[in-house]
């Protein structure tokens, strides 16, 4: 192509191949819808119109009143929460017994009250207590490991 302003030679970037590509594509789509359309009489049209209409109509009204999902038992739910950033830990590298452990889930615990304390992350908390439902226990039960540890390791001294 020759540009008009500069009398230079023009090449066109993929972006606009591809553009033009598609306005050629519409165009000879329309040109077959003519065609064919052409060959059907007005009442041929109106029918073929109000087919369309109430194909999508019904359409609409299926995914504003339940859906695809209930009609061919398919469940769309994204998930709630995909990952969660976990607290940062500044630990020693060698601790002795399970104070690494100890600090851990003293911060999980600074971190789990924290999400209490607004909106948002009350609603990252109840995604991650329904995508992990015993999440809770889990750290109850290390807790009361620890707790074990700690009382037969005083009696052993």
């Amino acid at each position: 192509m020759i540009d008009k302003n500069q009398n230079k030679v023009y090449k066109p970037s993929l972006p606009q191949h591809i553009h033009a590509l598609r306005l050629r594509t519409q165009l000879a789509w329309v040109e077959w819808m003519e065609a064919k359309a052409a060959r059907l009489s007005r009442k041929g049209q109106y029918l073929a119109l109000s087919f369309f209409v109430a194909v999508s109509a019904g359409f609409c009204i299926l995914m504003l009143f339940g859906g695809l999902g209930n009609l061919m038992g398919i469940t769309a739910k994204p998930d709630a929460v995909r990952s969660v950033a976990a607290p940062r830990i500044s630990s020693p590298k060698v601790a002795s017994d399970d104070s690494v452990l100890e600090e851990r889930l003293a911060a999980f615990q600074h971190y789990w009250d924290s999400l209490s304390r607004t909106a948002s992350g009350r609603k990252t908390r109840d995604s991650l207590l329904q995508a992990r439902p015993g999440l809770l226990d889990s750290i109850r039960r290390a807790e009361q490991l620890i707790a074990t540890q700690k009382h037969d390791s005083d009696e052993k001294q």
